[in-house]
């Protein structure tokens, strides 16, 4: 272990790319205290001593349009990203996930000769196969968290390991943790973006007032989305619990309405059956369906190469057909039960090993001994 001060540039531009981030900072500390980390990065990372660049809620935005919209603020924070990493203190560049801006990044660290480590890989094999082959170039190193991946990003010739899930390492999402379920409770998970979560709450407004009190509805806030945006919901509907976080709002209740992205897989891990929605702008909508190349959307789906959960986006995600699909499995225990025997077949896929803590292993004795 050296005394040098080394710094490496890690940039993780979402909520659950912050925790994954930070969880693999904090194993890498335990490597060698001496590292210091400058880049992108949320509270998590800041707790242990990442020093930003950017104010993280201002790039917590989701959609083709609604990044276009802020096209002068990323390219800025792109033009200071690379003059950091050309510094010839960075020893590292770590990317974790967030796939716009983190490649663009690795194609230029990689164009100065900086080792780049890529930990949770860009999702390529849905919506960019012709950018794979570019990747290849511009990484030394990638670290995935599905098992499918490592056939799918070898065939480009890169260097990928499989190192399991990073949120199998979430205490969490361990399993005997038992909690109680509400009979009859909903939960309605709208996401972390602003933008997607004004979209869903119309939607599960209508919802709520089409069921007719046949449920207890309850709903996640997110903290990285500003709360006056929930008001209007709230005071619409007065019934509805409010929980802090999607998880506690999934651990206790029964089943779920979750639009689609990570948090599809962290309702397969809390082994919590649901139907997944998603409604986003038109242009947004068409754009990516235009990109998209795979058959589900929804986590366990894509795992499992068949149906294990509802999909309604766009024009099928309505109030009369989420309460359609949502009676049939509420009156359909051997349903939701089939559901929860795939849940644990993905749980064994993802791997049994401590993916932060092989990351790091991987990481320090390939870039940093």
């Amino acid at each position: 272990m050296t005394n040098d001060k080394r710094k490496i540039f890690i940039s993780a531009g979402d909520p659950s790319g912050d925790i994954h981030a930070a969880n693999l900072m904090r194993e890498l500390l335990a490597l060698d205290n001496s590292l210091e980390f400058i880049g992108i990065g949320g509270p998590k990372m800041q707790e242990l001593g990442l020093t930003p660049i950017v104010n993280f809620s201002e790039i917590n935005v989701v959609g083709f349009w609604e990044v276009a919209k802020k096209y002068r603020f990323f390219k800025q924070l792109e033009t200071n990203s690379k003059k950091i990493i050309s510094d010839n203190k960075i020893v590292l560049v770590i990317l974790v996930d967030y796939p716009g801006l983190n490649t663009r990044l690795a194609n230029y660290a990689k164009s100065i000769n900086k080792q780049v480590c890529y930990y949770i890989a860009p999702q390529l094999w849905a919506w960019g196969k012709k950018r794979a082959e570019k990747l290849s170039k511009s990484i030394d190193k990638l670290l995935v968290a599905f098992p499918f991946e490592v056939e799918f990003f070898s065939q480009f010739g890169i260097d990928v390991e499989f190192v399991g899930h990073p949120s199998l390492d979430l205490e969490v999402f361990e399993l005997g943790s038992n909690n109680e379920r509400i009979k009859n409770q909903i939960c309605m998970i709208p996401g972390s973006r602003a933008q997607e979560v004004q979209s869903h709450l119309i939607l599960f407004d209508e919802v709520i007032k089409k069921s007719r009190g046949k449920y207890k509805f309850a709903i996640s806030k997110s903290p990285t989305v500003d709360f006056c945006i929930y008001d209007s919901f709230i005071k619409s509907n007065p019934n509805v619990k409010i929980y802090n976080n999607s998880r506690d709002a999934m651990k206790s209740s029964e089943f779920g309405i979750v639009k689609t992205g990570t948090s599809t897989l962290e309702a397969t891990l809390l082994n919590l059956p649901f139907i997944m929605i998603y409604k986003t702008s038109l242009t947004t909508y068409l754009i990516g369906r235009y990109l998209v190349d795979i058959d589900y959307l929804a986590m366990p789906n894509i795992l499992l190469k068949k149906e294990v959960v509802k999909e309604l986006i766009q024009k099928d995600a309505t109030a009369t057909k989420i309460l359609k699909e949502l009676n049939i499995y509420m009156n359909n225990k051997e349903l939701t039960n089939s559901i929860s025997t795939d849940f644990i077949e993905i749980r064994e896929l993802l791997g049994k090993q401590s993916a932060c803590k092989t990351a790091s292993n991987i990481i320090y004795n390939e870039f940093l001994t």
